[in-house]
């Protein structure tokens, strides 16, 4: 896209919509259709959730999975996009137990076979950015509940290390898990003093068998025996919970599940699990402080513009949102993963994840998940996968829905598109004020800040299909916008603005685009700022124009310039 570098001032003859389109002329770099024209009103406040819609849409970009590589250059980087809660998954404690079954806690080096610390490592990195954990618990058995391998029948004890699940089966004594779940909660809320911490019980268990079993053979994916078996391990965790909260007055366990692969059951098993999980925990009074659910783009469309093996995002929301006011009304829903596409490797319809277009679908996606009422949602993880090539040589896989590029792959962490986006959210100010759509595939969010008399929308022009198996399809075109700021001589409080835009697209911004071109850097890779300019209000409103290309995400910043 050609950049515009100069300071504009339209002047009175080239008043109005006039000053918009030229601007968007001068920017574009191939033909646009007709101008859509955005009417924002910064003097009048907009709510759609009942709270501060700026806010809400910051704490749902808050959050990301902690994984591959973090270091302090990924730390700041987290720092200054505000995250507020990070999810550590494989992060088991270890420990013995008594005679009684008590737990007693082992060393931190012994807290996963394998991989020394790993715990303590996630611990760090939320202390280092200001962020709670968010620790998915229940994921394996210590060793002495493991359900011996010479207790296995003969038949099935070779399916049973087949499927690598040979250390979910049992617990033999349900009791002493309690006592080591109690034994979690204590280190964490208290001996390593994250007070408000968050459990989340097991790790999509419709799809992936991660639930405790007592003997082989697993039940199928999605089936009743599956469901009442994870059913029975929540229930478990959560007894931990209250009496840990009795043990200690005044710590709360927030606690929640069932960590879906949400869709799964929509379509396939013996019944919806969001829906009986929820029924279930409201009928035997079983605690529950949130909803866990994960989600992923290529699943489905997000509004229903095109056909898919499950219904779309937002159908499947309603569905789950109608369930939870039945049975638990005012419990939180989070989303504990997302991404634009669930595949992660290195193969083109993989590619998403790193691009301008997973970047448009990920501001899209966040905006659907405002206008839900979702309470929070956690990006898959900070960094790439790293692999070895052939060659012998680590390699960097972009296939990740993830923030960073892995630094032992490339050298440092570069930011991604969809950072780049996280980011554009971070600097909004003030509050939400009005604002209209921008076209069928162009969306906006704009707010104010009246003590700074300062402006910022963010606007994404996004339209695509995106399969489960395949490349992604797009179908929408590059748009020509105009901002059009009403009663902006009131509320600026002067006769000019100076306006700002940042952009995300594939040549911007976009650090896969960039690596590809071999033009990669810190500087390239980082929010790229496009055009600049100084604009007169002219009966006391202002038009300001630019062109968005497909797949693109923009954040405008417009302020009150005093007269030269």
């Amino acid at each position: 896209m050609k950049t515009l570098r100069r300071s504009i001032d339209v002047g009175r003859v080239l008043a109005g919509f006039m000053a918009g389109l030229m601007v968007a002329m001068l920017a574009a770099a191939q033909p646009c259709r007709a101008a859509s024209v955005i009417l924002i009103k910064p003097s009048a406040a907009m709510n759609i959730t009942g709270k501060n819609d700026v806010r809400r849409l910051k704490r749902l970009a808050g959050g990301v999975g902690w994984d591959f590589s973090p270091d302090a250059l990924t730390n700041a980087g987290l720092k200054k996009i505000g995250i507020r809660v990070i999810r550590l998954i494989n992060v088991d404690i270890a420990g013995r137990f008594t005679k009684q079954g008590k737990f007693i806690l082992g060393t931190p080096a012994q807290f996963q076979v394998g991989q020394p610390a790993r715990l303590l490592g996630g611990l760090a990195t939320c202390r280092a950015v200001g962020a709670i954990p968010h620790i998915v618990i229940a994921l394996a058995l210590p060793p002495q509940l493991q359900l011996p391998l010479r207790d296995i029948p003969k038949a099935r004890r070779a399916e049973a290390v087949k499927t690598g699940l040979i250390n979910d089966y049992g617990p033999i004594h349900w009791s002493w898990y309690r006592h080591y779940c109690q034994a979690y909660f204590k280190y964490i809320l208290i001996d390593q003093k994250f007070p408000d911490a968050e459990f989340e019980v097991g790790n999509e268990p419709s799809t992936s068998g991660n639930y405790f079993y007592p003997h082989p053979p697993r039940p199928a994916p999605g089936s009743r025996a599956a469901y009442e078996a994870y059913f029975k391990e929540y229930k478990n965790v959560a007894r931990a919970a209250e009496s840990f909260e009795k043990k200690h007055r005044g710590l709360h366990v927030t606690l929640g599940g069932p960590a879906l692969a949400w869709a799964y059951t929509f379509k396939f098993g013996a019944f919806n699990w969001a829906v009986r999980f929820l029924r279930d925990c409201a009928r035997q009074k079983v605690k529950l402080d949130f909803l866990g659910l994960h989600y992923y783009g290529n699943i489905s469309s997000l509004d229903g513009q095109y056909p898919a093996t499950y219904p779309s995002f937002t159908r499947m929301l309603r569905i789950t949102a109608a369930a939870r006011d039945r049975y638990c009304p005012q419990l939180p829903i989070q989303f504990t993963e997302w991404g634009p596409d669930n595949n992660t490797t290195n193969q083109p319809n993989s590619m998403i994840n790193a691009d301008n277009v997973g970047a448009a679908w990920s501001a899209a996606f966040l905006n659907t998940l405002l206008r839900g009422g979702v309470d929070k949602a956690l990006l898959l993880v900070t960094t790439d996968l790293v692999q070895k090539g052939r060659s012998g040589q680590w390699r960097d896989v972009w296939g990740w829905p993830s923030l960073f590029t892995n630094p032992a792959a490339l050298g440092q962490a570069y930011p991604k598109a969809i950072y780049n986006v996280l980011e554009m959210i971070h600097r909004l100010v003030g509050t939400r004020v009005e604002a209209t759509r921008g076209g069928k595939t162009v969306g906006c969010f704009a707010s104010a800040d009246k003590k700074t008399k300062r402006v910022t929308v963010l606007l994404w022009n996004y339209g695509c299909r995106i399969p489960e198996g395949g490349l992604p399809v797009n179908y929408a075109t590059r748009q020509a916008v105009v901002l059009r700021i009403r009663e902006a001589r009131a509320f600026f409080g002067a006769h000019r603005v100076r306006f700002k835009r940042w952009l995300v697209s594939r040549t911007m911004s976009n650090a896969y685009y960039l690596w590809k071109h071999k033009r990669l850097s810190q500087h390239r890779a980082a929010l790229q700022e496009v055009d600049h300019g100084s604009f007169r209000i002219i009966h006391g409103k202002v038009d300001i124009g630019f062109a968005m290309p497909r797949s693109s995400v923009s954040l405008v910043e417009i302020e009150a310039q005093g007269e030269p």
